[in-house]
């Protein structure tokens, strides 16, 4: 069954879409199976890649085939299995002998608390694989399933869209060059680690050098200087926890907590007064993905604003 893109939030904003298995016998008559806080068994599976994947397609039915690696297990009849703290993770190999998928029983009260179980005990053993033999890894997809209640969780990010390009009669000017290349290259990441600080160097170019270039020459030229008050929007794709931002202005948002709370969290290995982020965490990693969506947004207003600025440069009358 085909689903919408639009049903599947903004691009960029994290996702997760319930398949709920239907039946003809009366097993789940009268059960809230969404509701279902019992302890119970979620089973849990990762495929695995050497690259970061095609984002245009959701597919949970994705087994060890679907899966690629530069890792090579040379016993492809059976699994290599981690102990880890608190459960057990099996890695098994494609057709091809490449490690590609990851599987786990985690025990839970719901599907969100299994996938960190899962991501946290899984990722520091993929972390170190990755270090011993310097080869890329990642994780292209999980999905978790509630046995109990017949119920699968696909976690995405919202893919982009198809856009018709339009015809511009300008050219790129050298001003934005290295605006548009940042972007492209928060764009092109799939760490949202990497997406914050492309974004967070945008905003800070354009809020501290490059506007006050602008404006110092449309002063000289006496061009129109105002600026409207550029503030972070409400979205609906917007994290609940970062709701409290919007209305602020996008300076304040980028100064007051993006500077101390990411930029400087993931540029440095220790701060004072705070523990090392780890980037392998699953929550850290899924609050870095609400940032990086949110600071995308407030980037594209001052990419905008700046573009708009130096048009009037450009203009004949100020």
């Amino acid at each position: 069954m085909a689903i919408p893109l639009e049903s599947l939030g903004s691009p960029g904003a994290n996702a997760v879409l319930t398949v709920k298995a239907q039946f003809t016998d009366n097993r789940f008559a009268g059960k809230d199976r969404h509701g279902d806080t019992t302890v119970r068994t979620f089973s849990c599976k990762a495929r695995l890649s050497d690259h970061a994947g095609d984002s245009r397609s959701v597919d949970g039915a994705f087994g060890k085939d679907d899966g690629s690696s530069h890792l090579l297990w040379d016993k492809p009849r059976t699994k290599l299995q981690l102990t880890t703290r608190t459960i057990e993770i099996f890695l098994e190999p494609n057709g091809r002998g490449e490690i590609s998928f990851a599987t786990a029983n985690v025990t839970s009260t719901n599907a969100n608390h299994a996938k960190a179980v899962f991501e946290d005990e899984l990722t520091p053993w993929l972390d170190m694989l990755s270090y011993s033999h310097q080869v890329p890894l990642h994780i292209a997809q999980v999905v978790v399933h509630d046995m109990q209640n017949e119920l699968q969780y696909l976690y995405f990010q919202s893919p982009p869209r198809h856009s018709v390009i339009e015809e511009k009669a300008s050219a790129v000017t050298e001003r934005m060059m290295p605006i548009y290349a940042l972007y492209r290259e928060c764009q092109n990441a799939s760490s949202p680690y990497y997406k914050v600080l492309s974004l967070f160097k945008i905003m800070e170019g354009i809020l501290n050098p490059l506007r006050t270039e602008v404006l110092r020459e449309l002063r000289k030229q006496r061009k129109n200087l105002t600026i409207p008050k550029l503030t972070v929007p409400d979205h609906p794709d917007i994290a609940g926890w970062l709701k409290t931002h919007v209305g602020r202005s996008i300076g304040v948002f980028v100064n007051d907590f993006l500077t101390s709370e990411y930029r400087n969290a993931i540029a440095h290995f220790e701060l004072r007064d705070r523990r090392v982020m780890n980037v392998g965490s699953s929550q850290a990693r899924a609050k870095a993905s609400d940032v990086a969506f949110l600071a995308d947004i407030c980037a594209r207003i001052l990419i905008a604003n700046h573009e708009d600025l130096l048009a009037r440069l450009d203009a004949k009358i100020g």
